[in-house]
């Protein structure tokens, strides 16, 4: 996460793009190996506790609406 701003009244947040495929996609072909399933959960960790939570809860979204599409 960038930045957080707002334009005609409506928040928005600015997000790096990042191409390649979703953690979905890439789980629709089998599981992954230890190490790097334990290395995306500690990627989604450290984005996790790096948001601040009175930002996304002005926001009104929560974690909960993280996935694997996401």
């Amino acid at each position: 996460m960038h930045d957080i701003a707002e334009a005609d009244g409506r928040l928005f947040i600015v997000m790096e793009l990042l191409e390649g495929e979703t953690l979905r996609e890439r789980l629709s072909t089998g599981p992954l190996p230890e190490a790097k399933a334990i290395e995306h959960g500690v990627q989604i960790a450290r984005g996790l506790a790096a948001a601040p939570t009175c930002v996304f809860g002005s926001l009104g979204c929560g974690y909960d609406e993280c996935d694997p599409a996401g």
